[in-house]
């Protein structure tokens, strides 16, 4: 009995050691280990820092277009203020000057001289409400006048009226407007001009039947 006690404490302590010399790795499979821990080390910092650097460019562009957005608003500004100036320039403009200024000359609608007394004329051409006249500045006519449309032929007939638009020395070119006021298109061609009607200043109301 004493030797079969003896005997396993013998074997246990022969076991035992192996057994813990087993268990750790050699030096040569920690060294790979550690490599391989430090390359996984290493590819995750340089992702990491790619991250940063794509971060760092959203930044900066962000940065630009903010800066670009703060310029375009102050130009806007600024243009917004020298219209205002202008637009202020103009309306003291016309404060100083009744006619309305120089600037606004072109827009001014002149109004037409007084017709002489007894003017006359005839219709040369007649076409979709305009009427060629055979008078103009020489007989008295300019822009904006405004000449009765009669027909003597048939026991006579008011027309309506002539608006003379341009007018040269010796005729001129206007537009027919209808006595009752009628589209041109609703008239009858009895109540159309035509050549040799008459132009003048002798009142409507004289002539209708």
């Amino acid at each position: 009995m004493t030797r079969v006690c003896v005997a396993i404490v013998l074997a246990a302590a022969l076991v035992l050691p192996s057994g813990r010399a087993a268990a750790a790795d050699p030096p040569e499979v920690e060294v790979k280990r550690l490599a391989k821990e430090l390359e996984a080390a290493r590819k995750e910092i340089d992702a990491l820092r790619k991250e940063n650097e794509k971060l760092a460019d959203l930044v900066k562009k962000s940065t630009a277009d903010r800066e670009k957005a703060v310029t375009a608003a102050e130009a806007a500004a600024l243009k917004a203020a020298a219209t205002r100036r202008k637009l202020q320039g103009l309306l003291e403009e016309l404060d100083e000057n009744p006619r309305g200024g120089e600037l606004l000359r072109p827009f001014n609608r002149q109004v037409p001289a007084p017709l002489p007394e007894g003017i006359r004329g005839t219709v040369t051409a007649y076409k979709d409400g305009e009427l060629s006249l055979s008078i103009g500045i020489d007989a008295g006519l300019s822009e904006g006048a405004v000449l009765d449309v009669y027909r003597t032929e048939g026991g006579g007939d008011y027309l309506g009226t002539v608006v003379v638009q341009r007018v040269r020395p010796k005729d001129a070119v206007g537009q027919f407007r209808p006595k009752d006021g009628r589209p041109i298109a609703r008239l009858r061609p009895e109540q159309l001009p035509k050549v040799g009607d008459m132009v003048g200043k002798v009142g409507g109301d004289k002539l209708k039947p």
